[in-house]
């Protein structure tokens, strides 16, 4: 995804009013979409599938929006498409973080229940 992110926007034109160049855009956007793909993999391994359900509108879930490439490749609005990606992808990035370290924490300290903590430690002598 990182290959992608850069891709599209090595292809694009420099604009003008563009302070940035669009290959650092899509870099920016590429290396955002691949930390999302790994803290959501993490998260699936502390949670489950449960804790990765993404959020859907009209049938679309979030990562559908890939198959918007190819339209947006076709109609010639690469530039504004990655402009776009670069500001919303490091933005679901943060948005993906908050929520593995909230998953993190929940996972790292378990709740310690009544019948648990009344057990007596017990230690095995072995010979």
């Amino acid at each position: 995804m990182l290959f992608v992110g850069m891709g599209v926007g090595t292809g694009s034109l420099h604009m003008d009013g563009l302070k940035v160049a669009p290959g650092w855009l899509g870099g920016l956007a590429g290396v955002a979409i691949a930390l999302i793909f790994f803290l959501r993999m993490r998260i699936e391994e502390m949670a489950g599938k449960a804790g990765t359900k993404q959020a859907f509108v009209g049938g679309f879930e979030t990562e559908d929006v890939l198959y918007l490439l190819p339209i947006v490749t076709l109609t010639s609005v690469v530039l504004p498409f990655v402009v776009a990606a670069s500001i919303g992808a490091p933005l679901f990035a943060a948005w993906v973080v908050f929520g593995y370290w909230r998953i993190a924490r929940r996972t790292a300290s378990p709740v310690v229940t009544a019948s648990a903590a009344s057990e007596t430690p017990q230690m095995w002598a072995s010979e």
